[in-house]
C-alpha cells in the first residue's frame, strides 16, 4: 500500500512539473480591414464575392478563432500592432471600429504599432484605449507627458493558464519617432527595445515566471534580434508584413521565412519567431510545448488562410453591416475609372516605381499646374511623395471616393518647399536606405517631374548615379541634370517636411516653405475626374543600374506618346511626303 501511494505521489509531481502546452492565435498589421477583401487586400467586389474569391474580414476571423478555441486548450489571441489606418473605416471611425471588433473577437493582448500614433495622443486615447477590454503593451515608449495614456499602456502582463503562467512583454520599433508625424506626437519618446525587454524578463523571472512571449512591432529582421535576448521564448511580431510559412504559400504572397523562425539562445536553447503577413488575410496559429524548466520544447502549426473555406459569422456580419451604413454613402460615390491595374502598397511602391505612384504624384502636380510666367511654363514641376503614403492596389474598373481614402488615408496636406540640388540628392540617398533589409520602408520616394538612377552596388550614401529634372524654365518640358548648387522648387507633404520617415535633411535645410493646404486625396480626385479613364504605366522614372543614362528629351520615353516625341521635324516631313505620294497614286488626284 505504501508503494502504491508513493507511485501516485510521483505521478502527480511529474504531471505538475511536466510539459506545458499553449496555442497561439495571432494577427498583425490588420490596417482597418473590417470587411472582407480581395486577394490584394483591397475591396472585395460583388463579383469577387459571388465567385468565392474574398478573404479576411472580422466576421471570417471570428469563425476561425472560435473553432480553434473549441478544439484547443490554453488559447491566447494576440495582435502585434497597426490596427489603425488603411481603409475608409479608419478615416470615418478613427479607431473606434478597431476597439469594438477586437473586443468582440476576444483579444487577450495587443502590442502598440506605429500607426496607432497617426492621429496623435488624443486619437489613440479616446476612440481606442478608453474602449478596449484587453491590455495594450509597450515597454519602450515614454508617455510621461500623457498620464491618461501611460495608465492604459503596460510594459508587460501575466496570464494564468491551465498548468502555468505566461508573461507577455510589449515593444515597438524605436524608429517610430521618424515614422510618425512629429507635430501630432510631441513629447512622446521611443527607447531601444533590448534594454526594456531585458528588464521585463528579469522582473518576470523574479516572480517565478519562465515562459515569456515578446509581442511587438519591429519587423521580421529585428524580431530575430529580440529572440536572442536571454529568457525570451517566443516572439510574435509585425510591421514588415512578412508571411512566415512552411511549404508553398496558399495565395499570392511570397514567403519570407519558416514558421516559426528558430533563433539560438545564449544558453543553448532556442527561441521561435512568428509573423502572419498583414490585413487579417491570415490567422497565425501555433501550438507550442514548454518543458518543466520553461524552455520551448516542441512546436507545430502554420498561418491559416482566411478564404471562403471559413464562413463569415452571421452575428458579427450583422454588426459589420450596421457599422458600415454611416460610411457607405460617402465611400460609394464614383470618381472615375481605370483601364489598368493600379499597383500600390508595400509590394510595389516601397521598392520601385509603381504606376499608382506615378499617377498619384502626377495628380499632385496637375492640381497645382499654373499658367506660364516670365520665369517658366508653370510654377512647379517636381513632386516627391513617400511610397508608404500609397497604401493599396486597385483592380481595373470603377474608382470610388472610398478607394481614394484607402489609397491615401492620412489626410496629408501638400506643401511647397525650396531646397538645393545637394539636399535633393541626399533625400534620394535616404529613399533607398532600407532596400538592403528584409522589410521594405515607406520612405521610398515616388516622383513626378524627375528621373533618378540608383546603383545599389555602391556604398550607402553614394548610390544615386544621376538625377534629372523636367525643367520649367525651358522653352518646353525636357530633362536636364540636377545641379547640387541650384535651387529646386518641390511639391511634397507636411509629414516629410517635418522630418517624417527620417527626412531630416528636408526639415533642417529648407530654403523656403509654403504650406498650400490642398488635401492629397482632393488632388487625386480632381485628376481622376479630369483624366478618366486613367491608365498609368511605368515610365522609367526610377531606374536601378550602374551607369549614367541620357535623359535628354530626345531619349526620354521608350514608348513615345506623340509624333513630336517619336520623330524629328525632318522625319515628320519625310512621312508627309510619303503620304502625299501614296494619296496621289491611289486616287490619281492631288490631295
Amino acid at each position: 500500500m505504501e508503494t502504491v501511494c508513493i507511485s501516485v505521489l510521483i505521478l502527480l509531481i511529474v504531471t505538475v512539473m511536466g510539459d506545458f502546452n499553449v496555442t497561439l492565435l495571432h494577427t498583425n498589421d490588420v490596417h482597418a480591414r473590417v470587411e472582407q477583401t480581395d486577394k490584394h487586400s483591397s475591396n472585395c467586389t460583388e463579383s469577387d464575392a459571388a465567385a468565392d474569391l474574398c478573404y479576411a474580414g472580422v466576421a471570417r476571423r471570428y469563425t476561425a478563432i472560435k473553432e480553434m478555441q473549441r478544439n484547443h486548450g490554453n488559447v491566447l489571441l494576440l495582435d502585434a500592432g497597426d490596427e489603425f489606418q488603411g481603409t475608409a473605416w479608419f478615416s470615418f471611425y478613427n479607431g473606434l471600429e478597431a476597439s469594438h471588433f477586437m473586443n468582440r473577437l476576444g483579444y487577450d493582448a495587443m502590442a502598440i504599432g506605429n500607426h496607432e500614433f497617426d492621429n496623435g495622443p488624443s486619437g489613440l486615447l479616446s476612440p481606442f484605449l478608453e474602449n478596449v477590454s484587453f491590455p495594450v503593451l509597450a515597454c519602450n515608449v515614454n508617455f510621461t507627458n500623457y498620464p491618461e495614456i501611460r495608465a492604459r499602456i503596460q510594459p508587460y502582463i501575466t496570464v494564468d493558464l491551465t498548468g502555468g503562467t505566461v508573461g507577455i512583454i510589449g515593444y515597438i520599433t524605436p524608429i517610430t519617432s521618424i515614422l510618425i508625424d512629429p507635430k501630432k506626437n510631441e513629447n512622446i519618446t521611443f527607447g531601444e527595445i533590448d534594454p526594456c525587454v531585458r528588464e521585463c524578463v528579469t522582473e518576470l523571472e523574479n516572480r517565478g515566471i519562465n515562459k515569456i512571449i515578446a509581442l511587438g512591432h519591429s519587423g521580421y529582421s529585428y524580431s530575430q534580434e529580440v529572440a536572442k535576448i536571454p529568457g525570451v521564448d517566443i516572439v510574435i511580431d509585425g510591421h514588415s508584413h512578412t508571411l512566415l510559412y512552411n511549404g508553398d504559400p496558399p495565395s499570392n504572397e511570397e514567403v519570407g521565412g519558416p514558421y516559426p523562425t528558430q533563433i539560438a539562445q545564449p544558453d543553448g536553447g532556442v527561441a521561435i519567431v512568428y509573423q502572419a503577413y498583414a490585413y487579417g488575410k491570415y490567422l497565425g496559429m501555433a501550438e507550442v510545448t514548454f518543458d518543466d524548466e520553461g524552455k520551448v520544447k516542441n512546436w507545430s502549426g502554420n498561418p491559416i488562410l482566411l478564404d471562403n473555406n471559413w464562413q463569415q459569422d452571421p452575428e458579427i456580419l450583422t454588426e459589420v453591416e450596421k457599422w458600415r451604413q454611416p460610411l457607405a454613402a460617402r465611400t460609394k460615390v464614383e470618381v472615375g475609372e481605370s483601364y489598368v491595374f493600379l499597383e500600390g502598397g508595400a509590394p510595389y511602391c516601397r521598392v520601385r516605381e509603381c504606376n499608382l505612384g506615378n499617377m498619384f504624384t502626377d495628380a499632385i502636380f496637375y492640381k497645382h499646374l499654373r499658367p506660364p510666367t516670365d520665369s517658366g511654363w508653370t510654377r512647379v514641376r517636381i513632386v516627391l511623395w513617400n511610397g508608404g503614403g500609397i497604401r493599396i492596389s486597385l483592380k481595373k474598373g470603377l474608382i470610388t471616393a472610398g478607394n481614394l481614402v484607402e489609397i491615401h488615408p492620412f489626410r496629408n496636406l501638400v506643401e511647397e518647399i525650396w531646397i538645393s540640388g545637394a539636399i535633393l540628392r541626399k533625400a534620394f540617398e535616404h529613399s533607398i536606405t532600407a532596400l538592403d533589409s528584409s522589410s521594405s520602408s515607406g520612405r521610398f520616394l515616388q516622383i513626378s517631374g524627375l528621373k533618378v538612377n540608383y546603383d545599389l552596388t555602391r556604398p550607402e550614401g553614394s548610390r544615386v548615379v544621376d538625377i534629372w529634372e523636367n525643367c520649367i524654365d525651358c522653352d518646353y518640358p525636357r530633362y536636364r541634370p540636377v545641379e547640387d548648387n541650384e535651387t529646386y522648387h518641390v511639391l511634397t507633404n507636411g509629414y516629410l517636411v517635418a522630418g517624417g520617415d527620417g527626412y531630416i535633411m528636408l526639415r533642417d535645410n529648407l530654403l523656403k516653405r509654403l504650406p498650400i493646404g490642398t488635401l492629397a486625396t482632393d488632388a487625386l480626385e480632381y485628376y481622376i475626374k479630369k483624366m478618366t479613364p486613367v491608365y498609368p504605366g511605368l515610365e522609367g522614372r526610377i531606374v536601378f543600374g550602374n551607369s549614367e543614362t541620357n535623359h535628354d528629351d530626345n531619349n526620354v520615353d521608350d514608348c513615345p506618346t506623340s509624333v513630336s516625341d517619336a520623330t524629328s521635324m525632318n522625319d515628320v516631313s519625310k512621312i508627309a511626303i510619303v503620304y502625299l505620294v501614296l494619296f496621289y497614286n491611289v486616287f490619281n488626284i492631288s490631295p
